[in-house]
């Protein structure tokens, strides 16, 4: 687990494009996308064939020699000369003369292991096979020879890019089979997804071009196809939809029996969930936070001239609201392992240190919420990650320390596969109602 201490901070939105057109843009944008998501399996093929171990070279070799072998495993319809060369002549000016000599001995390699245009042999469906890549259509990708281990944790976590702690840590809260399956489930195209359960007027329906919407396997949801400017022009004149995916939406969906007149959202992002909240409680005072400047400042464009919703600083908020609120949502940092197919990044940082620090944090959150709330109240506590100890151990510990009636707990499983239908696919979420006493 000790890879989340190196993992690069990557930051796709400041890539440097000058000097690129929109074609070029996009493709650099697409390698560095695969190389996240593919990470371990791509270290795993390139050390095959390296002297040293990939982490051990320096930062600027790693890097070409993950964009190449990125290119030549996961996008085929880019020619394997083509990504072997340029690789080749990068490295000749960017790491060193010499250089070229080493990219193009290992990139050929990993390209005789997964074949090139015809030469590819593919199965339609991956069965976690020695010989199988799981790519995001579903398919296997089948190698020259059974290179992956033969434990199958060890083999899960190379083919889906896990570090092998987080897969082991699966395995122990969730069983074998769920583990396997949630780590395939980090490879699927995330569809977006719109929380329509409060519409006034119809949705677009699928047109003749594959644009408009259909209706999702969670009630009250619909799936954008082709999202593009007729999506942003639908949710910039309507606040009666907006995105947000079917897993988010259940942790307010479980108490929308209750009456609250004070709501207070203390770590709102960028406003999903507060605007879930102003739509179930149309009759609720709500107030929304964040510690984050810039969630902050969007929030605040967000719901700017909201008769019903009050952005304001955290101070502001303790000063304007304490002993008054009836329902706190406190929807955490968390490490995002429900996410991963959104947030592929994410997975390399998940490790005991991380655990901890989040943890404490969501204590934290817990501790200064509780003196803001009234007398009978309560806190709906969220995530969006899928283990134990940032769920069910952190809602079980608040509820003893503030003497709270723990109810609604629940952990909510990603849904969908690489390659199945959008309308299937959901994030992983955790929610939990605590009512003072």
């Amino acid at each position: 687990m000790g890879r989340a201490k190196v993992f690069p901070e990557i930051n796709t939105g400041d890539l440097d494009e000058s000097g690129l057109d929109s074609r070029d843009g996009a493709l650099v944008h697409m390698i560095v996308d695969t190389v996240c998501r593919h990470w371990l399996t791509l270290e795993f093929l390139i050390d095959l064939h390296c002297k040293e171990p990939l982490r051990d070279v320096e930062h600027k070799m790693q890097a070409v020699l993950l964009g190449g072998a990125a290119q030549i495993v996961y996008m085929d319809r880019v020619p394997v000369h083509a990504a072997i060369d340029t690789a080749v002549e990068w490295a000749k000016k960017y790491v060193r003369p010499g250089a070229g000599g080493m990219v193009n001995a290992v990139l050929r390699r990993v390209a005789e292991m997964v074949g090139a245009g015809e030469d590819r042999a593919r199965r339609g469906a991956w069965t976690n096979q020695r010989d199988e890549l799981l790519m995001r259509d579903g398919s296997a990708l089948v190698l020259s020879s059974p290179v992956l281990p033969d434990q199958i944790t060890a083999r899960t976590a190379i083919v889906t890019s896990h570090p092998i702690g987080l897969v082991r840590r699966w395995v122990s809260q969730l069983g074998a089979d769920e583990a396997l399956r949630v780590a395939a489930h980090s490879l699927a195209v995330p569809p977006v997804t719109l929380n329509s359960a409060f519409v006034r007027a119809p949705l677009p329906d699928m047109d003749g071009a594959g644009m408009g919407c259909t209706r999702h396997a969670t009630a009250g949801c619909h799936v954008a196809h082709e999202p593009g400017p007729w999506l942003g022009e639908m949710l910039s004149v309507r606040d009666d939809v907006w995105v947000q995916d079917a897993a988010s939406v259940l942790a307010i969906r479980s108490i929308a029996d209750l009456r609250p007149k004070v709501v207070a959202d203390v770590c709102a992002g960028q406003g999903t969930k507060t605007r879930q909240l102003a739509a179930t409680f149309p009759d609720a005072e709500i107030w929304a936070s964040d510690p984050d400047p810039a969630r902050s400042a969007v929030l605040a464009t967000v719901f700017k001239g909201s008769a019903q919703v009050r952005v304001v600083s955290p101070l502001k908020l303790a000063e304007s609201v304490r002993g008054k609120v009836e329902l706190a949502l406190l929807d955490v940092p968390c490490s995002n392992t429900g996410v991963l197919a959104r947030r592929a990044e994410a997975k390399y940082r998940c490790g005991p240190e991380q655990l901890e620090r989040l943890v404490t944090l969501q204590k934290e959150i817990f501790e200064a919420t509780a003196g803001l709330m009234a007398p009978g109240s309560s806190m709906l506590y969220s995530t969006c990650s899928l283990d134990d100890g940032e769920n069910i151990e952190v809602v079980e510990g608040a509820a003893r320390v503030f003497e709270a009636k723990l109810s609604r707990a629940n952990r909510t499983l990603p849904s969908g596969r690489p390659g199945g239908a959008a309308e299937e696919y959901s994030d992983g979420a955790f929610s939990a109602l605590l009512s003072r006493k």
